[in-house]
């Protein structure tokens, strides 16, 4: 397709453009506003095929730079890179973010280049607020948001006529694509995004939007780095929020706001109406930056909440930050946002949710809500408050509806986020999230509760890595962790026991506990595993007041155990399974 053209006016409507190849019929035709009129001619061009639509063909330019050496000082908006002297005149006009240079929690000033004086100096169309004295990093390009949307409507509708429709995302000249259009919300698109998937109806064909890449987007970038890992096939957003009450509003109003938003549940998409957009959207090869704030106020890189399918392969997605610039060393700073960097299709969704070799570099409050019918095989969580949300209930900005069906873990690289997971909700009928799998992290671990999540979770999980304490759980849960780097085996000192008290069981294992002697009446253990305090302990063993003779009982990992009587069993011995 990069040999079409524009082959000229439509004589048979007004205000539109055909595309195509010389002396051949048109391949399309498109309207003023950049829609593709279908006319039942598609071409394939170059072995691609008629229904691959590239983003060039719509005049996507992909020339987007960065640089490393940005100064500017505080109350000026003039930006100098003297080291790299990376700017031409051709860079007047174009969308430009210098990390840092904000003093509020949006960190990165967004702004335009409006004058050009040197190939090191150019004058920017709003003034820092804070003084980048060295070493800034500073992303500008030409916006490619609306020939994006319009290649993206193209395929679509190829795709309502043949089933599927694919966009093409070539490497850029450049190193990326700029994305800088504001947020389209609400009305006619039910969405919140800078790029929207169209809508359609659920009694028709569903469509398989393809946008495709050609980069291995779950390459993981050095944490010795300078820049974010701008390769090959690569979205940048220049949209942040000003303030946490702007990101509320706009949640709340319209869903969470992403790059590439389906339907929302705010806009009445994947609510307890059981209403979605019959798309299956799959990104594939590609990768998708957004601005970086250190309060997390940043848009979500793809909203898939209110869409009947999602697919993710070879994916990436993350703020413009670094790790050696110390943008990631305290995520606890997100936490005054409420992002979150890919929103799944909500519980109710039509199945068919793969995340495959996929990546989270991190600046998000939370990094990935995980849905039913979904399974991520291979990938890497990076630098987040929280890192994977399973979700038993979320509404994005509406009534969410509760899961009834699991979703699977295998082998996920999960790495400085404060909380390893976090609960969102509990599933339909107060069963669920339901999980299996593994996790790989290093060291200390934490899980955290969102809503009375923790209470219905379920299944089991294994956690593997370089820690050696278990996972701390706040609350008792049914969900199982199982910790591999805890060996099996006799446990040389076990939990000391202490008559009416209810023990937890430290590791991240089942225990066979063998007790004998002392003066004692039960013998109770909890269903709920975690948890700081003691949940509600059932018996399992009575008997009249007396020496306990021997017995064994096992007790889930995290689990309580309590012994009732007079006197302490003398016997206790412990073995890790």
């Amino acid at each position: 397709m990069a040999d079409w053209i524009k082959t000229g006016e439509n004589p048979q409507a007004a205000g539109t453009v055909t595309y195509g190849i010389e002396g051949q019929p048109p391949a399309f035709v498109l309207d003023s506003a950049g829609n593709l009129m279908v006319t039942g001619t598609f071409n394939p061009v170059g072995g691609i095929g008629a229904w691959t639509f590239d983003v060039r063909d719509f005049g996507a330019v992909g020339d987007g730079k960065f640089a490393t050496d940005g100064v500017i000082t505080s109350g000026t908006a003039t930006l100098t890179c003297a080291t790299s002297k990376p700017f031409t005149p051709a860079d007047i006009g174009k969308s430009i973010m210098v990390k840092g240079a904000l003093v509020s929690g949006a960190t990165t000033l967004v702004t335009t280049i409006t004058g050009y004086t040197s190939s090191s100096v150019v004058t920017l169309g709003a003034s820092a607020t804070a003084t980048v004295a060295s070493a800034g990093l500073v992303l500008w390009a030409t916006d490619d948001t609306a020939a994006v949307q319009a290649t993206i409507n193209a395929a679509f509708a190829y795709g309502q006529a043949h089933g599927v429709g694919v966009v093409a995302l070539p490497p850029a000249a450049g190193l990326f694509y700029g994305i800088a259009g504001a947020l389209i919300a609400g009305g006619a698109t039910k969405a919140n995004g800078q790029l929207i998937v169209p809508i359609q109806p659920p009694t028709g064909v569903k469509v398989e939007l393809i946008i495709r890449g050609y980069t291995d987007g779950g390459t993981t970038r050095h944490w010795q780095q300078l820049m974010p890992q701008l390769s090959g096939s690569t979205l940048v957003s220049f949209g942040v929020f000003a303030n946490a009450g702007a990101q509320t509003t706009s949640i709340t109003t319209n869903g969470n706001p992403a790059v590439i938003s389906g339907q929302t549940g705010a806009n009445g998409y994947g609510t307890d109406a059981l209403l979605y957009n019959n798309v299956l959207l799959r990104l594939e090869n590609m990768q998708i930056y957004t601005t970086h704030s250190a309060n997390g106020w940043t848009y979500s890189a793809v909203n898939a909440h209110g869409l009947a399918a999602c697919v993710l392969e070879n994916f990436g997605y993350g703020t413009a930050g670094t790790y050696a610039s110390g943008d990631f060393n305290n995520p606890n700073g997100f936490s005054a946002g409420i992002s979150v960097g890919v929103l799944m299709p909500s519980a109710g969704n039509n199945d068919h949710n793969h995340v495959h070799n996929v990546i989270c570099h991190g600046g998000y409050t939370r990094g990935i809500y995980l849905t039913e019918h979904s399974v991520w095989l291979g990938g890497t969580m990076l630098y987040c408050w929280s890192g994977i949300g399973p979700v038993g209930n979320y509404g994005d900005g509406g009534n969410g509806v509760g899961a009834s069906h699991g979703m699977h873990l295998d082998q996920i690289s999960i790495e400085g986020c404060n909380y390893l997971l976090e609960i969102i909700g509990p599933g339909q009928a107060g069963v669920g999230p339901m999980l299996s799998g593994s996790v790989d992290t290093e060291g200390a671990s934490a899980i955290r509760d969102n809503s009375s999540g923790l209470i219905a979770a379920c299944g089991t999980l294994h956690l593997k890595g370089n820690g050696s304490s278990s996972p701390t759980i706040p609350t008792g849960t049914p969900l199982e962790i199982i910790c591999e780097f805890q060996f099996p085996g006799p446990v040389a000192s076990p939990p000391v026991l202490t008559i009416n008290t209810a023990i937890q069981n430290p590791y991240g294992r089942w225990a066979t506990v063998t007790l004998a002697g002392g003066t004692v009446t039960s013998v109770q253990l909890s269903a709920l595993m975690g948890g700081a305090s003691a949940p509600a302990m059932t018996s399992v063993y009575a008997q009249s007041s007396a020496a306990l003779p021997l017995y064994t009982v096992r007790v889930p990992p995290q689990g309580w155990i309590k012994i009732n009587g007079t006197v302490t069993p003398t016997t206790n011995t412990w073995f890790l399974e």
